[in-house]
C-alpha cells in the first residue's frame, strides 16, 4: 500500500489541497485500521525520532505567515506535546542520544527548534514545561538579542512589498542570465522568491536584498519576526532546556571558504557558551546544507553531534553528525480546522509513506 499511496500523494501541486488532504486521510485511516501503521511504529521502536519545528504562533498569526510550512498553530502544538509524553520518553537531544540502545523501554523523542525566534522563549518553553519535558533550541547567534531580520524573512517580506516588475528587474540586473530558467513565474510570492535566492551566490543575494530595500524605501519592519533576547536564552538553559548552535548568520555553509566556515562555527559556539555559561553540545546545519568538508569542520569545532534536514529517524549506531529529523509541517498533521489529526501525526513520526533508503 505504501508505494501506491505515495504516488497519489506526489501528484502535481495543482491538485487541490483539499483533495490531497482527503486522499491522505483515507490512506491514513486504512493504515490504522489494518494495523500497518502500528507495525511501522513498532519497527522503529529502538530508533530515536527527532522532531523539527521553527515557529509556534497563535492561530490568527499563522494565517498570513510567509512560510506556511514553518509555523505551527499553538493549540495544535500543545496537542502534539500531550500525545508525545503519553506515548514515549521526550528528552533534550543530547540526553536522547545517550539513552538509545538495545534496551530502550519505549519510543524516544527529541524536540528541536531552529533559528531562535522570540516565541521559542515566550510560548514554546512554557508548553513543554507544562507537560514536564524540555527541548533543544538551535540559535543563530547574530540574530539573538537584535532587531535584525534573518535573511530569508527579510527576503520574503521585501519581495512581497516591492512591485514585481521592479523586483524581477533587480534580480535580472544582479544575476544576468545565470539561473534565468529557474526564476519564479509571474505573481510568485515572497516564499517562492526566497527559495530561488537560496541558490544564488551569497554576494548576489546580498546585492539583491540591498537593492530591494532601496526600492522599498528602507528595510521591512521586524515586528513579528524578532529573535529572543540573550537573557531569555540564558533562562531557557537555566530551566533545563538544551541550547545549540545554528551558526552566526544562517549562512549556506557549503558556499563558504574555509576561513568563513570556521568563523561561523566557532563564533556561534563561543557566543552561546558565553551566554549560557556552559559548553555547547550540538549543532544544526542551516537549511541542512553540508558536505564532507563542512562535517569535518563541525567535528573539529568540538560539537558532539549535528542535525540535518534529511527526513527520517536516527537509528542506533548512525552518524551523529548527520542526524535525520522529522519536519513537522502543519498541513500534514492538522485538519481543516487547524486541530491535530492524531493519525496523521503518527504517520509523519514513523514515516509511513517515506521511501526506504
Amino acid at each position: 500500500m505504501g508505494t501506491a499511496v505515495r504516488r497519489v500523494l506526489e501528484l502535481p501541486s495543482r491538485l487541490p489541497t483539499i483533495l490531497k488532504r482527503g486522499l491522505r486521510s483515507s490512506a491514513d485511516q486504512a493504515a490504522r485500521m489494518s494495523g500497518i501503521l502500528a507495525h511501522r511504529e513498532r519497527s522503529q521502536f529502538h530508533d530515536l525520532t527527532v522532531l523539527t519545528y521553527h515557529r509556534v504562533l497563535a492561530e490568527a498569526r499563522c494565517a498570513n505567515y510567509p512560510f506556511s510550512s514553518l509555523v505551527m498553530p499553538l493549540d495544535a502544538f500543545r496537542q502534539q506535546m500531550r500525545w508525545l509524553v503519553s506515548h514515549g520518553d521526550v528528552l533534550p537531544l543530547s540526553e536522547a542520544l545517550a539513552s538509545r540502545g538495545d534496551h530502550a523501554h519505549g519510543p524516544t523523542f527529541a524536540l528541536t527548534f531552529d533559528d531562535g525566534y522570540a516565541d521559542a522563549a515566550e510560548l514554546v518553553a512554557g508548553v513543554l514545561e507544562d507537560v514536564g519535558i524540555r527541548g533543544t533550541f538551535f540559535v543563530t547567534t547574530g540574530f539573538v538579542g537584535t532587531r535584525e531580520l534573518l535573511w530569508f524573512d527579510r527576503c520574503a517580506l521585501l519581495f512581497a512589498a516591492v512591485p514585481e516588475t521592479v523586483a524581477r528587474r533587480i534580480v535580472g540586473q544582479v544575476c544576468g542570465e545565470r539561473r534565468a530558467d529557474l526564476r519564479p513565474r509571474p505573481e510568485a510570492d515572497g516564499a517562492t522568491w526566497t527559495r530561488y535566492l537560496k541558490g544564488c551566490h551569497p554576494e548576489e543575494r546580498a546585492e539583491i536584498l540591498t537593492s530591494l530595500e532601496r526600492s522599498n524605501g528602507g528595510p521591512p519592519s521586524p515586528d513579528g519576526f524578532l529573535a529572543m533576547s540573550v537573557s531569555q536564552l540564558a533562562e531557557l538553559h537555566r530551566r533545563g532546556h538544551e541550547v545549540g548552535s545554528h551558526t552566526v548568520s544562517h549562512a549556506m555553509l557549503t558556499d563558504l571558504d574555509d576561513a568563513a566556515l570556521k568563523s561561523e562555527l566557532e563564533g556561534s559556539r563561543d557566543a552561546v557558551s558565553g551566554w549560557i555559561g556552559s559548553s555547547v553540545p550540538g549543532f544544526c546545519y542551516p537549511d541542512g546544507d553540508h558536505d564532507e568538508r563542512v562535517v569535518d569542520a563541525v567535528k573539529r569545532t568540538g560539537y558532539a553531534y549535528a542535525c540535518t534536514t534529511r527526513q527520517g529517524v536516527h537509528a542506533s549506531g548512525s552518524d551523529r553528525f548527520r542526524i535525520r529529523r522529522v519536519d513537522v509541517a502543519p498541513r500534514r498533521v492538522t485538519n481543516g480546522a487547524h486541530r491535530l489529526d492524531v493519525t496523521a501525526f503518527r504517520r509523519e513520526l514513523c514515516g509511513l509513506y517515506r521511501r526506504s533508503e
